[in-house]
């Protein structure tokens, strides 16, 4: 980028990996670290009950039933409940924000996945853990449980109270009681530093090997450049490219054009998930 001075936000697990890898370009690095503008409060009680539901409150669960079993639960209490999770459209997760941050909407609680920790402004005076334990999937495809990191803890317990809302102050709790000394204890702990930054060849260094492997088809070229490359591996690794790789030979016989091709294979889409996989060679098809 040609300009005189580059602003970076992020959290200060990666403070050390930034400065080294900046001393590979010699450029000057000023570190400014900023405090909340709020308090926030981790309460001592559960919640253990949806009677002890109140307005500015906000849920946050990891799956779809729970997410919607908690709203029924809130809305027999006479709460109205904006839902927001990650695959909601966009317009739809906004309109829901929009309404939960309207003091004059009906609306007064969230439920919500940590979503909301991910580019919404919201209104929200208390979080509430309805778990701690969130799904993932491991590399066999399998999918498990893990306790929240402190890096995820803070970022969804830190949407309570933030500075230019209605709220001057924010409160954290769970919904069980034998959830809090767990949550007091995660998010006590030092935030893991970051040790190593991640690479994947761009766009343009394909289209390079393309212009010398005119008969490669994109996977070929990804593997070729990966096998060949060389990083510093105190900083640096090559992410994974297996699922690039299997998108790439799913849609390689419709015709597009490489760049195009590349950027459909940037999807977060596991090869382990075979009804995923199949709707994204539908939309691919239908952008030939």
């Amino acid at each position: 980028m040609c300009v005189d001075e580059l602003h970076i936000c992020g959290e200060a697990s990666a403070i050390e990996l930034v400065k080294e890898m900046l001393l590979d370009t010699g450029e000057d690095l000023e570190v400014k670290t900023y405090k909340r503008l709020t308090t926030l409060t981790i309460q001592d009680q559960a919640l253990q009950s949806f009677d002890n539901i109140r307005n500015g409150d906000c849920v946050v669960a990891f799956n779809k039933n729970d997410i919607y079993a908690i709203s029924r639960n809130v809305e027999k209490r006479g709460f109205s409940c904006a839902v927001i999770y990650g695959g909601l459209p966009p317009g739809t997760k906004l309109a829901q924000a929009k309404n939960f941050n309207d003091p004059s909407h009906e609306i007064n609680v969230l439920v919500a996945t940590d979503a909301i920790g991910m580019g919404l402004n919201l209104s929200i005076k208390r979080i509430i853990f309805y778990s701690l334990m969130k799904p993932s999937v491991n590399e066999k495809g399998e999918k498990e449980l893990e306790l929240l990191s402190t890096s995820q803890a803070l970022q969804i317990a830190g949407r309570a109270g933030r500075f230019g809302t209605q709220y001057e102050s924010g409160e954290v709790t769970t919904f069980k009681p034998e959830d809090v000394s767990v949550l007091k204890d995660i998010l006590a702990k030092p935030v893991d530093p970051i040790e190593a930054a991640g690479l994947h060849p761009t766009a343009d260094q394909i289209e390079l090997f393309a212009y010398h492997l005119p008969n490669a088809t994109l996977s070929n070229l990804i593997e070729i450049f990966v096998s060949i490359c060389r990083v510093d591996d105190s900083l640096y690794f090559m992410c994974n490219i297996e699922d690039f790789k299997f998108l790439a030979d799913t849609i390689q016989h419709v015709p597009l054009a490489l760049k195009t091709r590349y950027t459909f294979c940037c999807a977060p889409i596991s090869r382990k998930q075979p009804f995923v996989c199949s709707m994204f060679l539908k939309v691919y098809s239908l952008a030939k």
